[in-house]
């Protein structure tokens, strides 16, 4: 298997796993709590649901291309970023009533700066280091 590949197929898994979790998570309240969880957001538990799916495949997506570029910290924030564009634009997509693409995007750009960011640092001295992506088995033992 290609880097290339390999990567997409990390990215993907993580974006993946982290949509079924946040999925689940939100089944269980909606069994727990009743439709009247997401009628006062203007939503519904398949477009909450369909939000964290599309997120876990836009963020992920984009991780698996870039994460070569993490290896340092400034690429490191910069994959964080990137990905998190996808991640905040699928979840305004998620309410009524829709606001338009442009709008959505322009909200999204803040939200991957002070949120994505950050987390790609996070993940990175996480998981990373300074290898230039995630390794299996968590920490490297070296200090980014």
């Amino acid at each position: 298997m290609g880097g290339l590949e390999r990567n997409l197929r990390t990215g993907m898994g993580y974006g993946v796993a982290y949509a079924a979790v946040y999925s689940a998570f939100v089944l269980v309240l909606a069994l727990v709590v009743g439709e009247r969880l997401f009628a006062g957001s203007g939503t519904s538990l398949v477009r909450v649901v369909f939000g964290y799916v599309a997120a876990g495949v836009g963020g992920g997506l984009v991780v698996g291309l870039l994460l070569p570029l993490g290896g340092t910290k400034l690429g490191a924030a910069l994959v964080g970023f990137v990905a998190a564009i996808p991640v905040f634009f699928a979840f305004g997509m998620g309410g009524e009533p829709q606001p338009p693409l442009e709008v959505l995007l322009l909200d999204a750009l803040p939200l991957a700066a002070i949120m994505g960011a950050p987390a790609g640092l996070i993940i990175r001295s996480q998981f990373g280091g300074g290898t230039g992506g995630l390794r299996r088995g968590g920490r490297t033992g070296r200090h980014p």
